[in-house]
């Protein structure tokens, strides 16, 4: 028997995003995420679609009324049967448990929401026992009218139920974020979207909601990497690259958004209307007039109820005239002498361009107004920042990937860097798989913005699918201690670092990756799976445990906040700063040659002190001992030389890199430290 469920899911426009933000799939479902405001329509998707048992019959009922109760197609022909089966007092508990399920369907279909909850309350108290088919489904089926209905409180108490019977229930994870969402309880949605990334890395759908709440919490740049993750697992999302749109839009960096929409046209979004919208405001944006109004016009001609697209062509002015388009071919017999004159002189522009540029685009495709106008303007002026803006989605929207990054990347090169174009560079060479390109494309915005996290992601996104471990492992450490709340980052770039020791065979680091990301918040991010690779990374390594199962107290001081420790590091005392805020265990060069620290010479990090950034090498300390708690082979950092980094009589910072692998709790009068294994 197959269970199915329809369900008109909200989608919502947010005209203050510059732009509509639309749905996400559900794994076979559509499932579509809601927006911070706006305005609320519906679509119908499959919200539920599930194999179950076949139910067995007993009775005199006949068989056709047994089919036409499981059947999907009309409604009041299954209430009709399903009551008769029902009726029928010689049907055992799971036969009418099951009718009762089946007419909770059509009930629901009928938009009867009312008498669907009542039918699945009544299949789950006669059939308890299916807890794994049956229960699970009514309860996932029952949340989602709640959820319809817009009672979140009771969608997310059966959300909860179908975990309790099924923890590895992954969808159930994604929707319950979803009530949490429309709730505005960002930590629990964000909790929530996180488990069904860990439990399933490939589930796009919990990428792009858990994109959403970053956005949600103005943390675009974790927004923006969610969505490029959910692009990266699954390259034909139209959803994803239509929200990473949005995200590049609320940067600025317009050129990205018209490029992105255009994926998500291509790739078919069920929304096209709001997508073209979108697209439309960001040409606008752009002062491509003419390109605005198109997409504005077919946004109409798919949905002529479209606000966004009718308001502003509205706003546009109906008499503004085409700029001319310059031909690739020879000047009709028909044209001037000054016609000829000034087309042959716009070629020599675009010939001179492109030669700065260092592309050479065949004349059907430098004849192309979006193409054409740009390049004409970098040919009088080199360094147009807004005409290179435009060039960029230009080129990539013809398939002309290449010869955009490679436009983008001479231009930042002539005319003093250039940060946008930079960025969409980088990120076209990885889409490309061009990881040396992408390598080096990014240590120059590096250069441009040496204390954005930005640069060094995307460059050790590069390292790292061009196989190069230890620079990844620097370059996505860095990523994170340039991060202002740690807390807030995806577990993602915390994996990627385990993933890349692992490459080295350093699967004792890999585990302290790990640990570190759950010491973060353990309530939401320990999970079964987490603590499996934990596991599996600390038998690979063969890492020992701490030593000492006692629990150490430390107070802190009247009036201050800030805990000092007595640390011992290779057997040599100092006095270190409890943080657990920093990823690793740190110290100053000068401490590391006293503790005879192993440094590794070719590491290179970036990290924040409170006197600013510092660069920093990675390095191992054999022991870090803090009163009875000990920690071997200890990943540190160590800062270069910088006076007072950590503050007069402070020898260093302890973090996560020995907290992780203790238990860690903070109440307003102390910090309690102890092993994971204390009673």
């Amino acid at each position: 028997m197959i269970w199915s469920t329809l369900a008109s899911i909200p989608v919502c426009y947010a005209g203050d995003w510059r732009g509509h933000l639309t749905g996400v799939p559900d794994e076979s479902t559509r499932v579509h995420h809601p927006c911070p405001e706006g305005t609320w329509r519906t679509i119908r998707y499959v919200l539920l679609v599930a194999a179950g048992p076949v139910l067995a019959s007993v009775g005199v009922v006949a068989a056709g009324d047994r089919e036409d109760c499981a059947a999907t197609g009309n409604p009041d022909q299954s209430i009709a049967a399903c009551a008769r089966v029902i009726a029928e007092t010689a049907q055992n508990a799971a036969n009418r448990a099951a009718a009762y399920k089946n007419r909770a369907n059509a009930y629901y279909n009928k938009k009867d929401y009312d008498g669907a909850i009542a039918d699945y309350n009544e299949a789950i108290r006669l059939d308890p026992s299916q807890a794994l088919t049956y229960h699970v489904l009514a309860y996932l089926n029952r949340a989602a009218i709640y959820y319809e209905k817009k009672d979140y409180d009771r969608a997310i108490a059966d959300y909860s139920e179908a975990i309790k019977l099924d923890p590895k229930r992954v969808i159930a994870y994604n929707r319950r974020g979803l009530a949490y969402l429309n709730k505005r309880d960002l930590d629990r949605a964000f909790a929530d979207f996180n488990e069904a990334t860990n439990q399933n890395p490939n589930f796009s759908a919990a990428y792009i909601n858990r994109g959403l709440v970053h956005a949600r919490r103005n943390d675009f740049d974790l927004a923006f990497a969610d969505y490029s993750e959910a692009i990266r697992r699954d390259p034909n999302n139209a959803f994803a690259y239509n929200n990473r749109g949005l995200i590049d839009a609320r940067r600025y960096d317009y050129a990205s958004a018209v490029a992105d929409y255009g994926e998500a046209i291509r790739h078919n979004h069920p929304n096209l209307a709001q997508v073209y919208s979108n697209r439309g405001l960001a040409h606008k944006a752009l002062g491509l007039t003419e390109e605005a109004i198109a997409d504005f016009k077919k946004a109409q001609a798919i949905n002529p109820s479209d606000g966004t697209s009718k308001a502003q062509l509205a706003l546009i002015s109906p008499d503004a005239a085409p700029a001319a388009t310059i031909s690739a071919e020879t000047p009709s017999a028909g044209s001037t002498v000054r016609e000829a004159a000034t087309e042959r002189g716009n070629d020599e522009m675009i010939a001179t361009a492109m030669s700065r540029l260092s592309i050479n685009l065949p004349a059907s495709v430098a004849g192309i107004e979006a193409v054409r106008k740009p390049l004409d303007d970098l040919g009088r002026e080199p360094c147009d920042r807004l005409a290179i803006v435009k060039l960029g989605p230009a080129l990539a929207n013809v398939g002309r990937r290449r010869e955009a990054a490679t436009a983008q990347l001479s231009f930042s090169a002539a005319c003093g860097g250039h940060v946008p174009s930079l960025k969409s560079a980088t990120s076209t060479l990885l889409d490309l798989s061009d990881y040396a390109g992408a390598t080096a494309a990014a240590s120059e915005l590096i250069k441009l913005e040496p204390f954005d996290a930005s640069g060094y992601n995307l460059r050790a996104l590069a390292y790292d699918g061009g196989g190069s471990p230890k620079k990844a492992i620097d370059d996505y450490l860095t990523t994170i201690e340039m991060s202002e709340n740690k807390g807030n980052l995806p577990s993602d770039i915390y994996f990627a670092v385990a993933r890349n020791y692992e490459r080295l065979g350093q699967f004792c680091d890999a585990e302290s990756s790990v640990e570190t990301w759950v010491a973060l918040n353990p309530a939401r991010n320990s999970s079964s799976r987490t603590q499996a690779i934990i596991a599996d990374y600390a038998a690979k390594g063969r890492c020992e445990s701490p030593g000492s199962r006692a629990e150490e107290v430390f107070r802190f001081p009247p009036q201050k906040n800030v805990v000092r420790l007595p640390v011992t590091v290779n057997g040599v005392r100092g006095t270190f700063i409890l943080d657990t805020g920093a990823t690793f265990v740190s110290f100053s060069e000068a401490f590391a040659q006293k503790a005879k620290v192993q440094i590794d010479q070719d590491s290179k990090l970036r990290m924040h002190t409170a006197n600013g950034i510092v660069d920093a090498k990675r390095g191992r300390a054999a022991t870090v001992q803090l009163r009875s708690l000990q920690a071997k082979d200890v990943a540190v950092a160590v800062h270069d030389p910088v006076r007072g980094s950590f503050g007069d009589g402070v020898d260093g910072l302890l973090g996560m890199s020995f907290l992780s692998r203790f238990r860690v709790s903070i109440d307003t009068q102390a910090i309690k430290i102890a092993n994971r294994n204390a009673k």
